[in-house]
Formats: structure tokens, sequence, C-alpha cells
């Protein structure tokens, strides 16, 4: 207990045990599906129980806006970037991070202020998370000349709430743990989840980087040949929800890496970046047709 003190605020533990026991719903429903007059949404981040901060693009136009849209469609507040950005977090309600790949930054952005919060280097920026003890999760690549299995680089880093590096998750036994690790979410367990888009699997590892497990898909089922995780998110149950874009269905793992449910198959049109509110509603943005799903699905 004092270790583990010693590493993760007590604010966090508090959270993590104030969780109540619910089940998924044999019958999960679409509460409301929010169009918000974009061809693409590229992720999702909730702010509360009744809005998200959304990022996307049109079909023949970028929009370097990120945007807090509420459950009734409406623009609470918009946010202009200065790239079209795919990948968003919160810093807290009002501040977006999302990561721009033209200078290899993760921006912090706000109506009162705009600037750099993290500079990664040589390796790209991707999908990124804040953990509930304010840390930064960021997903990174590089290309790479010398002669490899896979053409490029991947690995995953965290940052403190300031952005000082201190933790590089990058190998397991001499072996890469990623070939492109796109996503990230971190568990009320504190585990770190990565969907990696070229294993077509979900990695995850405990909070000091360590590999707990790797989810390929329910292929055995017969339902789909192929996995194609994107976007993933984390309810208060400790369950990883992942959105299988090509398969237009999301899928609902236990903390161990259990399956336990396809979540709408067939509703849902290439869904992307997802998040999970305070009510375990899930938000998932549908990149093909311009709308946000919101799923109640625990009970």
């Amino acid at each position: 207990s004092r270790l583990v003190k010693s590493v993760i605020p007590s604010s966090a533990i508090k959270k993590r045990s104030a969780k109540k026991s619910k089940k998924i719903k044999s019958e999960p429903m679409i509460e409301t599906s929010i169009t918000v007059g974009e061809r693409y949404v590229y992720d999702v981040a909730c702010a509360s129980k009744s809005s998200a901060w959304m990022c996307g693009a049109g079909l023949f136009y970028y929009d370097n806006n990120v945007r807090l849209i509420e459950k009734d469609g409406n623009n609470k507040e918009t946010l202009e970037c200065p790239i079209n950005p795919k990948y968003i977090a919160l810093k807290s309600p009002g501040r977006v991070l999302f990561s721009d790949d033209s200078d290899k930054t993760v921006k912090l952005w706000s109506r009162d202020y705009k600037g750099v919060f993290i500079k990664t280097d040589s390796w790209t920026p991707e999908g990124l998370a804040v953990t509930l003890s304010g840390d930064v999760i960021v997903c990174q690549y590089k290309k790479t000349e010398v002669a490899a299995e896979h053409n490029s680089l991947s690995r995953v880093v965290r940052y403190n709430g300031e952005g000082s590096e201190f933790r590089k998750m990058e190998y397991r036994k001499e072996k890469r743990l990623f070939w492109h690790a796109l996503f990230v979410a971190e568990n009320r367990n504190f585990d770190v989840c990565v969907s990696d888009s070229a294993k077509h699997a979900v990695v995850v590892l405990d909070k000091m980087g360590e590999f707990q497990f790797i989810y390929k898909g329910n292929i055995k089922t017969g339902k789909y040949q192929s996995f194609n995780p994107r976007g993933l998110d984390t309810d208060s149950q400790g369950n990883i929800l992942i959105s299988d874009y090509m398969n237009y269905t999301l899928h609902i793992i236990d903390q161990y890496g259990n399956f336990l449910h396809y979540l709408m198959r067939k509703h849902l049109k290439f869904p992307l970046g997802i998040s999970v509110d305070a009510d375990d509603k899930v938000w998932v943005g549908e990149y093909n047709n311009g709308t946000i799903a919101v799923i109640e699905y625990l009970a």
C-alpha cells in the first residue's frame, strides 16, 4: 500500500476504488447519434456527460478546428489549430492536447493559452492519453533506413504533468513491443492499453511498462477474418473498449484480455476515435459519415 501511494496520487486511488459493479446490457442501445457536420471524425475526447471534444475534416477540405460538441449537436466551443489534428486528449475539460506531426510536438491548446507541451524530437507523435495521475502517454513512430522487419520504429512514451519524459515503452526482452502504436489509454488498474494497427492487436502493459497480454481479436468465432483496432478507452469496470475499424463494431474485453462482447455490430460506420464518459457511455466517432454515436451499454 505504501509503495502504491508513493507512485500513484491518493486522488487517483480514491477514484479507482469508488467504482460500482455494472454488467454489460443484453441489448446495448445508441442513445443518440450526433451529426457534427464533418465528413470524417478522427478522434473524440469526453469533456463531460453531455459534451465531447472532436477533431475531423471535410471531404474536400481540411478543417483545422477542434470542437466541443454537445449531445444536442450544438457547437459549444471551437479552437483553431495550426494543423488538421487527428489525435486529441484532455489535460483538463477546457485544455486540449493534440499531436502535431508537422513539427513533431504535442501542443496544449485552450481559449487562453496556445503552446508546445512536449517535443518528440525525431519521433512523430500520434495517439495520446492523459492518465488519472495527470501524466501524458504518447504513441510515437519514425521511419528507419536500417534494414529491418519493418520500415519504421514505434514506441510509447510517458511524460509527467509538466511534459518531462520519464519512461519509454519500446522493448520486451530485446524484441520490439510495437510495430505501429496508434492509440493509447490508461485502464482503471493503471495498465497502459495500446492499439497496434500493424500487428492487428491491442498490447497491454502495466504502469511500469511490463508486458501483460496481447489481444488479437475474437477471430475464433468465425464472424470476422481480421481485427483492425484503432481507438480505445476503458470504463469504470476496468473493461477495455476497442474500435474495430473495418468490421463496423467495438470489442469489449476485460482487464485480463478475455473477450466479453461485440458492441453494435454493423450499426457503426468505420468507428475510429472513442471515449467513455463519467456515466460509462461510449462516444464513438464514425469516420465515414460525420457522426458521433453515444452508446449506453452498462447497467
